[in-house]
This record gives C-alpha cells, sequence and structure tokens, in this order.
C-alpha cells in the first residue's frame, strides 16, 4: 500500500512537472540544462519561469530567511520524531506525525532549497509564503498556502474553464480538484491496505 501510495504520488507530481515545463518552452521562453535539470529534479514547485533563461536575477536571501526556514524544519522534525511516539492514541500520534511532517517538509527543507536556488540567482519563492498572514480565505488559499498546487490548478483548470462555466463554476472545479487530487494520493492506495 505504502509503496503504491509513493508510486502514484510521483507519477502525479512527474506528470506535471513534465507538462509545466513544456508549456514554459511552447510559449516560446528558453533554458538551459541546469535550468531543467533543476527545475525537474531539484525543485517541488509547478511554476517554470525563475528557471527559464529570460528570469530576472534574484537577490541574495537574508540571515532571518535562513533561521526562519531552519526553525521550521526542526519544529517539525521534533514534532515527528519527538512528540509523535509519545502520544498514546494512534489516531492523534498519526495526525501529530503528518502535521510534524509537513511543517518540516513543505514549510522548512522547502523554503530551504528555494533559499538556496536563491543564492544561486535563480527568483524561486518559497512553496508556502506565510499562510498566517494572510487576511482573507481567498488570498489564502491563492497566494499563501501551496502555491505549487496553486500554479497548476489555476493555469490548467481555472483558465481553460472561467468562460465557459464562469468564474463560480472554475472556482468549484479548483476546489474540487483541490481534494480529490490528494484522497487519490491517499485513500485508493490506504484501500489496498483493508483485509475484509
Amino acid at each position: 500500500g505504502w509503496m503504491f501510495m509513493l508510486a502514484l504520488a510521483f507519477a502525479l507530481f512527474f506528470g506535471c512537472k513534465w507538462l509545466t515545463f513544456w508549456r514554459g518552452l511552447g510559449r516560446g521562453g528558453a533554458i538551459g540544462v541546469r535550468g531543467a535539470l533543476g527545475y525537474l529534479l531539484l525543485w517541488p514547485g509547478m511554476d517554470v519561469r525563475p528557471f527559464m533563461a529570460d528570469a530576472p536575477r534574484a537577490e541574495s536571501p537574508l540571515a532571518g530567511e535562513w533561521f526562519s526556514a531552519a526553525l521550521k524544519t526542526a519544529l517539525g522534525a521534533a514534532v515527528l520524531w519527538w512528540l509523535s511516539p509519545m502520544v498514546s492514541d494512534p489516531v492523534l500520534a498519526g495526525w501529530c506525525g503528518l502535521g510534524g511532517l509537513m511543517l518540516s517538509l513543505h514549510f522548512g527543507i522547502f523554503h530551504l532549497l528555494a533559499l538556496v536556488w536563491r543564492c544561486g540567482g535563480d527568483p524561486v519563492e518559497p512553496i508556502m509564503n506565510t499562510p498566517a498572514t494572510a487576511t482573507s480565505l481567498s488570498l489564502f488559499w491563492s497566494e499563501r498556502w501551496n502555491r505549487g498546487f496553486n500554479e497548476l490548478v489555476h493555469i490548467f483548470l481555472f483558465r481553460t474553464t472561467y468562460r465557459k462555466i464562469g468564474v463560480t463554476g472554475a472556482m468549484f472545479l479548483v476546489f474540487l480538484a483541490s481534494g480529490l487530487v490528494p484522497d487519490l494520493v491517499i485513500s485508493v492506495p490506504a484501500l489496498s491496505l483493508i483485509h475484509i
């Protein structure tokens, strides 16, 4: 079940990476070998523009950004490997571990990775853009939370449907996809673990 889940997640992820990569090239952009390999293999986001040859140069990150990213990574790791095993209820322990993993990976390690790319001059932004500072639910979902997925569904789902079914209908499809894709990756493999 776990192997199936990982295989499904990686297949979806790299399929989307490949799709966004070729879309960037199809729009007349040029990308070198370093940018192509970096985007496809060393960055979890879905926005190829920072890796294109004509992307503006990024400024080096400040020390406070490094500290913030490292702190989130360490806190997430502590929750995952120290706090979660101490919780006696297995369901609560699972949620605790999942929260620690998300904090460490999505908020911490991916932020550190963005900073590394910015040190090399690539204008890469973190996947999670301080979601706690969002002043509205719309801002939270569209610009602050998981910008890799947001970029993907905005380009390939919202933009291609809103003229036909309206903004509300297109937003509903995006909302539906944001629930169905993670459910596909988690629930379908979980069914193979259930023994009747």
